[in-house]
Order: structure tokens, then sequence, then C-alpha cells
């Protein structure tokens, strides 16, 4: 009788120490100063970045939210800067642009489209300072070196798009290498 106790209080705390299920997007609140995690309605999962772990403690239950194993993450450190001065309309003219930046004097390039696309779903902090450059309430398109971006500094939000280019020369974006 001890052992089927002592079998099922094990249980019970081995299970309250596991990560739940349910899986959380970080986004930003609709005044754009905070963020908020809210849980997600995506049944596939593919951009939820964070699961919540319960732990309990001899004080009570603590919750940590946590990123998710499969969360699909690029360029977290990064170091970015817009160009405003230089404008470009091809990939090889925002590569030219940036290989001659000498800003910190570092070596920068053009990034690519999923550099781009985890910086904004990821809410990188120096890749949002740099789309602050252009403005608060604007929307811009930049070559990068496999395709375009167009964002809005509105809702903090874009897409990247692979393989196209520019009608005119925007802005040139830029990552430290």
């Amino acid at each position: 009788m001890k052992k089927i106790v002592i079998a099922i209080a094990l249980c019970g705390i081995s299970t309250s120490t596991m990560a739940e299920t349910n899986t959380y997007d970080l986004t930003v609140s609709t005044q754009g100063s905070s963020f908020l995690f809210e849980k997600s309605n995506d049944s596939n999962h593919t951009n939820n970045k964070y699961v919540i772990e319960r732990h309990s403690t001899p004080k009570g239950t603590e919750y940590y939210f946590k990123i998710s194993p499969d969360a699909p993450i690029e360029n977290t450190d990064g170091i970015w800067q817009l160009i405003t001065s230089e404008y470009s309309k091809t990939a090889q003219e925002a590569k030219d642009i940036c290989a001659k930046n000498r800003l910190s004097n570092s070596k920068w390039r053009s990034p690519t489209t999923a550099e781009v696309d985890g910086a904004m779903k990821n809410f990188d902090q120096s890749f949002g300072m740099a789309m602050a450059e252009m403005g608060k309430n604007t929307s811009f398109m930049g070559a990068l070196v496999d395709g375009t971006y167009m964002y809005s500094n509105q809702s903090h939000k874009g897409k990247v798009v692979v393989s196209t280019s520019l009608t005119n020369p925007e802005p040139t974006l830029c990552i430290q290498e």
C-alpha cells in the first residue's frame, strides 16, 4: 500500500514541472508600447515561439515562458542599420551600399529575406530601432540580397518576398557581419 501511495505522489510531482502543450505568440500591444504573450490559435504551430512551463516551489507555483524548441529563430543578435542617405532598388545596389558602410569600423552586408523575416517575427530590438529611422507612421520597402521587404512602422509588421526587385529606390537596410 505504501508503494502505491509513493508512486502516485511521485507522478503528481513530476507532472507539475512538465511543459504545457499550449503555445504562445509574442505580439505588440495595440498602442505599440509593450509586448504581450497571447495564446495561439494556430493549429500547425508554425509561428509559435513560446511554451509555458509551470514549476511548483515551496512558495507556490511559478510560470516561465520559454522559447519553443521548434521556433524559427533567425538573427536574434544582429546589429541593423537603415541607411537613409543611400537608396537602392536592386540586390546588387544593396550589396554595394552595405559593403562600403564603415559605421563602427565594422563590416556590413545586405541581409537575406530569412534574416529580415526572423527579425520581424522575433521583434528584434536592433531591427526595430533601425526601422524607426523612417519615422513613426511610415510604411516602406527595401531591396535585400535575395528579395525585397515591406515594413510598416505603424503596425510593426511586414513581410519579405524572394526574387523581386523594386520599381523605385528605397533606403538600404544593412546588417553587421
